[in-house]
This record gives C-alpha cells, sequence and structure tokens, in this order.
C-alpha cells in the first residue's frame, strides 16, 4: 500500500516520470499551450505555476536573487533557451496576477483509451490589460449567422459569426478601437475552436476583415453592395447576413445597423428578385415519377445530401419570403413559417405540410450525423448524406412528401413574387 506517497505516478518510473514532467514544462512554456491527457496535465501544473512565480519574485530581488532563481530554475528544465524565455517573456506577464496562472480546458475523451484529454496553456493577458482599458472602449454587438443566427444548430457546427463595434465616446481614436476588437475577435474565435467549435471553412469569423467593423464600416460595407454593387461583401454574404441573430453585446447597435440593412434590401428590388429566383429555383432531391436525384460516381454514389438537397431549399424559401413581406424580427424558420400564416401568405395545409417537412428534415440530419459521425471523406459534408434505398418505407415516403411540400412552396412564391412583381 502506498501509505505517504502524494502525487501522479502517470504509470512509469521515477526517471521516466520526471523526463516527461520536464518535458511538457518546457513544452508549455516554449509553446504557451499544450495538448495532453488529464492526468498528466495536472502532474505538470503545480510545478509550472511554482517555476513561474520564482523568475517573477526574483525580479525584485538583489542580482545574488537573481542568479540563484536562474539556477534553480535550470536544475529543473535543463535548458537555457527555455529558462531564458521563462524570466525575460513568460514571468514578466504576470507581474500583476498573484498565481492560478495556467487553464485547463478539457477537449473529451480520446478515441481508442478513452482518455481524458485538455489543453493546458497559460493565461494570457486580457486585452482590457493589454490595452490599459478600464473599461471597453466602444460598445460591441457580438452576432450569430447561419444556423446559430436561426438557432438552429445541429450535432455538428462550426463558427458563423460577426461583430460590429461602435465609435466610442470620443475617448479613443478610431484605430485603437478598430485594433482592440482586432485582437477581441481573434481571442473569441480561438477560444470558440479550442472549445470544440471548428473554425468555419467559409471565413464567417469576426477574426477576418470581412465580418468585423464598427458601425458605420457596416453601414457602408452594405450599402456598396446592396446599391453600388461593390465592395468585398458579394450577393452569398447578403443572404448569411440577413439571419443575423444578437448573441452578447448592445440590443441598440444591433438594431440599428439591422433596420439600416433592410430598409436597402426592400428598396432594393433587384437584389430581392434575385434572391427569390434562386430560392425559388434551387433543386430538390426529388426527380421525375417521385424518385430521388442520387449521386451516379464516386465515394457518394446512390446517395444525395439531405442539407444541399431538402434543408436549404426550405430555408432559403421561407427567408425569402419573410423578408420579401417585412418580417425581419425573426430568424427561426417555424416561427417565420408561422407568422406568414398569419400575414396570410399561405394557408394552413401549406404551413401544416412546411412544419412537417422542417422536422423530417431536422430529424433525418440528427439521425444521420448520430450514425455517420467520425465516417468522414471529405469533412463535415459526409454526415449530410443520406442513402434512400438503406432507408424504409415509410422514411422514405415521409422524405418523399416533405421534398413535394417544399417544392409545391417554391412555385407558390413563384407565383405570389415573380410572376405579379413589375420588372
Amino acid at each position: 500500500m502506498r501509505h505517504h506517497v502524494s502525487g501522479y505516478q502517470l504509470n512509469r518510473s521515477t526517471d521516466q516520470r520526471k523526463a516527461l514532467r520536464r518535458t511538457l514544462i518546457k513544452q508549455l512554456f516554449e509553446h504557451n499551450r499544450i495538448q495532453t491527457t488529464q492526468a498528466k496535465a495536472k502532474a505538470i501544473r503545480g510545478d509550472a505555476e511554482k517555476l513561474i512565480t520564482l523568475a517573477k519574485n526574483s525580479a525584485k530581488g538583489t542580482d545574488i536573487d537573481k542568479v540563484n532563481a536562474r539556477r534553480l530554475a535550470a536544475s529543473s528544465l535543463d535548458d537555457a533557451a527555455i529558462v531564458k524565455k521563462l524570466f525575460d517573456d513568460v514571468a514578466p506577464r504576470f507581474e500583476n496576477r498573484n498565481g492560478g496562472y495556467t487553464r485547463m480546458i478539457k477537449l473529451g475523451q480520446r478515441a481508442g483509451d478513452s482518455a481524458d484529454m485538455v489543453v493546458l496553456e497559460l493565461v494570457e493577458e486580457e486585452v482590457n490589460s493589454r490595452f490599459e482599458f478600464e473599461s471597453l472602449p466602444a460598445e460591441y454587438a457580438w452576432i450569430g449567422l447561419g444556423s446559430e443566427g436561426r438557432n438552429e444548430e445541429t450535432f455538428v457546427t462550426d463558427q458563423d459569426n460577426m461583430i460590429i463595434y461602435g465609435s466610442g465616446n470620443g475617448q479613443y481614436k478610431t484605430d485603437v478601437i478598430e485594433e482592440y476588437y482586432e485582437s477581441f475577435s481573434k481571442k473569441a474565435v480561438d477560444r470558440l475552436a479550442e472549445a470544440g467549435f471548428k473554425k468555419c471553412k467559409a471565413g464567417i469569423m469576426p477574426s477576418g476583415e470581412k465580418w468585423r467593423g464598427s458601425d458605420q464600416a457596416w453601414k457602408n460595407r452594405l450599402e456598396d453592395r446592396i446599391v453600388f454593387r461593390k465592395g468585398i461583401f458579394k450577393d452569398p454574404d447578403i443572404i448569411i447576413f440577413s439571419d443575423a441573430r444578437l448573441i452578447k453585446g448592445s440590443r441598440v447597435l444591433f438594431d440599428e445597423v439591422m433596420m439600416f440593412f433592410f430598409n436597402l434590401l426592400s428598396n432594393s428590388k433587384h437584389i430581392m428578385k434575385d434572391f427569390i429566383r434562386l430560392a425559388v429555383f434551387m433543386p430538390t432531391a426529388i426527380a421525375f415519377f417521385g424518385k430521388f436525384r442520387v449521386e451516379k460516381r464516386g465515394y457518394y454514389k446512390d446517395r444525395f445530401n439531405i442539407k444541399l438537397m431538402g434543408w436549404i431549399p426550405l430555408v432559403m424559401s421561407v427567408r425569402t419570403l419573410a423578408i420579401s413581406n417585412g418580417i425581419y424580427n425573426e430568424t427561426k424558420t417555424l416561427k417565420r413559417i408561422r407568422m406568414l400564416k398569419e400575414k396570410n401568405l399561405i394557408d394552413n395545409d401549406m404551413e401544416k405540410n412546411l412544419i412537417d417537412a422542417y422536422l423530417t428534415f431536422m430529424n433525418f440530419r440528427l439521425m444521420n450525423q448520430i450514425k455517420r459521425f467520425g465516417c468522414k471523406k471529405n469533412g463535415v459534408a459526409d454526415i449530410d448524406y443520406v442513402r434512400p434505398d438503406m432507408s424504409g418505407q415509410a422514411s422514405l415516403e415521409e422524405m418523399r412528401m416533405s421534398m413535394k411540400s417544399v417544392e409545391a412552396f417554391q412555385k407558390h412564391i413563384e407565383e405570389l413574387m415573380l410572376l405579379g412583381q413589375p420588372t
């Protein structure tokens, strides 16, 4: 029995354990963060923080104290370059911090042996302390887009965000505010990625200039695209923007930019007509005689993408008809459908059919994500592919009726909006 024996053994001999701890601590100081098992992280966390405290306290001592402290650190790390970085770079960051120099972020279990994985990292200086602000230099609005904007995330989702910030009260210059929120946005995106929200492959994140800006910069960006047909924003970006939902921050700032956007959009007949055409003519997976359009060859042979050929046509069609008729304050697809019924733009049967189609697509997507999680060929999109011949007859009929409901709705929009709309 191990009486009076403390510490983490890590299933290694004494020499192996010491070498492992030394290596992990050196990597932590060198890279500022490491990914390892929770047991190893807990084993080195205390030693790493004691070394930081040693280096930090030595700065206040005599020259002899400084030399002794470096010698003590060198005996533990056995690496002159890492010791130099510890004393010259790492420790000064925590000059005004009393302990708590590291942060542990859980990542879940590792495939294979189910070991608990974590990220152990040095706590970075807060953005405010870096810029020496007592409070935010300007108000901001952190906004969700895409499925997050519609509050329709599934098990597998990525980041789709933007940020709007104000001009401040005149206390700080514009370039200082811009630099602050650039740093803020990049750090937020990194932290979300570490928490499990993958970075958007399309770059719809405020870490990029396209999805970050002041309220006036956003107004200029939107006006350039909608009115003058120029700028860094493109038509697909306008569609993405229309699902914006405030997540955190200033409601006043968010509402001001969104009302500016919707006013521009409602007065731009050509943009709205393009959106209507895009929604109306987006194909579903239903082909002639009720058969499904499936891939003819390749990895996805005999399957179709239920997101691209079912879910998205429904969401885009509902969004387009809603925005075209002044429904601006709601982004959820189901609520938009109900509001279309309240405005008598669809009848009771169409409302029921669209809601049933929404729930059917959602059910298929969620079940497919559960079944195929981890089975990737070309990334996350693999989990959105459905093979009709592997589904039961009842499920196939349910999916077929849902596709037909979407096509009927598309035809309804065409008759309502396009055929009666002046050119």
